[in-house]
Formats: structure tokens, C-alpha cells, sequence
């Protein structure tokens, strides 16, 4: 039991965080956390503003919240179903909200408070995204050597103590 410890602890560190890396990268596509970035930046390269309104919402389903905005009186459904800087319990049918779109393909949409900043909503919830996940790859490796330490320390207390006995 003692030299699979041993083993572990032999393993290099730049493998060990470049498989944190691609853990990390497979989490986040799986979750749809790339997919939201690059939606977002698409939205944020030449975003159209308008703005919507909230048609149905259906909070205890995650915050689901549907609403309809109009570019060149064509009607578009958001396809995020959450509206940024505000939760579904605080909005109503009816309610306005201002929404950014990318010009060349109107259903991608970004949703947010209307009262609220009017600069680039899109580029600020891109840029806090990749910041999210920046942080979480920085952070992350941080974490598993203090989990690793506390591992290793308790494995040589465990060898030590049958060692004893």
C-alpha cells in the first residue's frame, strides 16, 4: 500500500496540472460554459440594442424566464431564458428589459436589467466569464496541491502508524 503512495507522489506536477487543465476544459464545454462565451462574444463584436419583454417566467425550473424582442419589426424569443443583473423572482409578465443581439444573426441574444449600464452588456459578461474561468484554472492547481499535501501527509502518518504497530 505504501509504494502506490510513493508511486502517486513521483508523479510530475506539470502533469498533474495539465490534467487539471483538460479536466477543467472538459467541465467547461460540457456545462455549455464555452459555448456561452462564444455566443457572448459574437453578441459582443457588433451588439444591436432593443428592447424586450418578459412573455412567460418559470422560476422554480432554474430561473427559466422567456421573453420576445423585435429588430426590423421581426419578432425574435431569447433562446438564454435568464435576463443578467436580475433574478426571476424579481421580474413580471410584461416587464421590459433591454436585450443585446449580434446584428449578422438576431437570435443570438443576451438579456439584461433595462435601468441598468447601457454600454456593452454582452462584452462585460464575456469578459467576467472569461475571468470566471481564468480564475478557476489558476486557483484550481492551488487547491489539488493542498489537497495533494494533505493527502501525502496523511498517507505517511498511515505508514507511520502501522510501522508502530
Amino acid at each position: 500500500m505504501g509504494a502506490n503512495f510513493v508511486e502517486l507522489a513521483a508523479v510530475p506536477k506539470w502533469r498533474v496540472y495539465l490534467a487539471f487543465l483538460c479536466l477543467s476544459a472538459t467541465m467547461a464545454f460540457a456545462s455549455g460554459q464555452i459555448q456561452s462565451l462564444w455566443r457572448l462574444w459574437h453578441i459582443a463584436q457588433d451588439p444591436g440594442t432593443t428592447s424586450g419583454v418578459v412573455t412567460h417566467l418559470d422560476c422554480p425550473n432554474h430561473g427559466h424566464v422567456d421573453f420576445i424582442f423585435y429588430v426590423e419589426s421581426t419578432a425574435f424569443e431569447g433562446l438564454t431564458h435568464f435576463v443578467d443583473e436580475i433574478p426571476c423572482q424579481a421580474l413580471h409578465t410584461g416587464q421590459r428589459i433591454a436585450v443585446y443581439y449580434q446584428r449578422a444573426q438576431p437570435t443570438n441574444s443576451y438579456a439584461l436589467d433595462e435601468s441598468g449600464d447601457r454600454s456593452n452588456g454582452a462584452m462585460r459578461a464575456f469578459y467576467t466569464g472569461v475571468a470566471s474561468l481564468g480564475w478557476f484554472v489558476v486557483i484550481g492547481p492551488l487547491f489539488l496541491v493542498l489537497i495533494w499535501s494533505l493527502f501525502m501527509k496523511l498517507a505517511a502518518w498511515k505508514q507511520g502508524l502501522a510501522k508502530r504497530l
